[in-house]
């Protein structure tokens, strides 16, 4: 078929000849006969668009569109399939010591594909690790290795030492991999690229993460010197901002990695206007995804977790499915600056987004 036949072609005669061949085309007086309405411009027939039916074109408009149906299911569930081409069977998991002698819980996927990249995790102040479970995991199926600590610090006066991370775990936890990848006894021999390192932070420690990718030592995050590790490629903090007492945001330089922010559209402690404050002030390349109905605990497995503050903010979302989002667009962010994923990069650099999350990226 000639370029200025198929031009001339109507939508009607278009779903017949890609259905039918374009040999097997009919007049525009018989369109109908295939299941079609004839077009009544190029017909012949003038009653030919009046024509009523016969139960066999019944049957065959039927058949058109039961075949486009399964084309357009299919597509749909190959494009699924894509996403999920790299998620793992089950997630192990075990509790560790770091080299600073902090309690951590390791995430890891099974079975080991290769060597795979590490996050290391800064939890919120006052919430303990086991709470990161579910996020952890789903990081940690996408193909992650994934560290979670508990470090403890004297930060309010007159109270022992409790639940408050540091930028050093983002070191320590690095130095930790380093020996387990080499340990013939450990779950994780051989499988781990320490080479590619990510952070990732909740409030409190989503903050101290900032700073670790500046290479500042800001106390309370830090006490003394820090050192960014080299190795360290990309973070994602959730339900963060760095409003000073006056009321401005802290000019944090991120210039070395990658940052998104990730932020529930009813977070009552670390508010969405606040957040968005902030990062307008970070260097690019950096996200901002909002996820409404998410309040300050839509990343972990509870909500307003006992011996902590509560949202104010009642959270409109599952918390599973929270976790899930969350989890999604962390994974997002790691797959394109740890793993090269152009794929991942350029969801962010369209923006994609879906229903109830919206993506800002800038680069």
């Amino acid at each position: 078929m000639s370029q200025s036949a198929a031009a001339s072609l109507t939508p009607a005669r278009m779903l017949v000849a890609v259905t039918h061949g374009w040999k097997n085309l009919p007049r525009p007086d018989t369109v109908r006969r295939w299941g079609v309405p004839a077009d009544p411009v190029l017909s012949p027939n003038p009653h030919a668009a009046t024509r009523r039916p016969s139960k066999r074109s019944f049957m065959q408009s039927r058949l058109v569109l039961l075949c486009l149906g399964l084309l357009v299911a299919f597509a749909h569930a190959t494009a699924h399939a894509a996403d999920d081409a790299g998620r793992c069977e089950s997630v192990g998991s075990f509790t560790t010591s770091l080299v600073s002698g902090d309690a951590a819980d390791v995430y890891h996927p099974l079975p080991a594909r290769g060597s795979v990249p590490v996050i290391a995790f800064l939890q919120g102040g006052l919430t303990d690790k086991s709470l990161y479970a579910g996020y952890a995991s789903e990081l940690a199926c996408a193909g992650y290795v994934v560290v979670v600590p508990n470090r403890f610090a004297s930060l309010i006066p007159g109270q022992p030492p409790q639940i408050f991370t540091s930028q050093q775990v983002i070191n320590d936890v690095l130095a930790t991999m380093v020996l387990s990848n080499a340990n013939a006894g450990s779950p994780l021999f051989g499988t781990v690229d320490t080479d590619r390192l990510g952070v990732a932070g909740h409030s409190f420690g989503g903050a101290a993460a900032l700073f670790a990718i500046e290479g500042s030592c800001r106390p309370p995050f830090c006490f003394g010197f820090y050192a960014r590790p080299p190795q360290l490629k990309a973070a994602v903090v959730f339900g963060v901002n760095t409003i000073g007492p006056g009321g401005a945001p802290i000019d944090v330089n991120t210039s070395a990695a990658p940052v998104a922010m990730i932020h529930g559209s009813v977070d009552g402690r670390a508010t969405l206007a606040r957040a968005t404050a902030t990062f307008a002030v970070l260097e690019s390349s950096k996200a901002f995804i909002r996820i409404d109905g998410l309040n300050h605990w839509g990343i972990i497995d509870v909500q307003n977790p006992a011996g902590n503050s509560p949202d104010p903010n009642v959270q409109t979302r599952p918390q599973g499915w929270g976790i899930a989002k969350t989890a999604k667009y962390s994974q997002l962010m790691f797959d394109a600056y740890l793993k090269g994923n152009h794929g991942a990069l350029k969801k962010l650099r369209r923006e994609q987004s879906e229903s109830g999350i919206d993506v800002q990226f800038v680069e």
